[in-house]
């Protein structure tokens, strides 16, 4: 199975998959004739993987209390939403929830 990858006026699209590699060369040609740009011609992978869901780790009102490991801040809050907050609302660190390498080794 194979795709063939284009731009249409500036916008990325794509074909649907075709049997072959003579139908796909087939088809850029047409896309050239047409003034489709950057046309690529890729191999799908025949194994379609299951994706599994992530489990959403702060369901329970009691797991969205969060804590800054950031030993300069510290601070403590609750979330307004059941996703993992992005950045610690005081000290606006986006890894406030991973310890710093050589923190707690004094």
């Amino acid at each position: 199975m194979y795709r063939v990858y284009y731009k249409n006026e500036g916008r990325a699209e794509k074909t649907p998959p075709l049997k072959n590699l003579e139908e796909a060369r087939g088809a850029a040609e047409f896309l050239k004739f047409q003034g489709a740009k950057g046309i690529k011609i890729a191999q799908l992978l025949d194994k379609v993987e299951e994706v599994t869901p992530l489990i959403n780790p702060m369901k329970d009102p009691k797991d969205r209390k969060c804590k800054c490991l950031r030993e300069s801040c510290g601070y403590e809050w609750t979330a307004k939403s059941d996703k993992v907050p992005k950045c610690c609302p005081m000290c606006k660190s986006y890894q406030w929830n991973q310890p710093r390498v050589g923190e707690g080794a004094k």
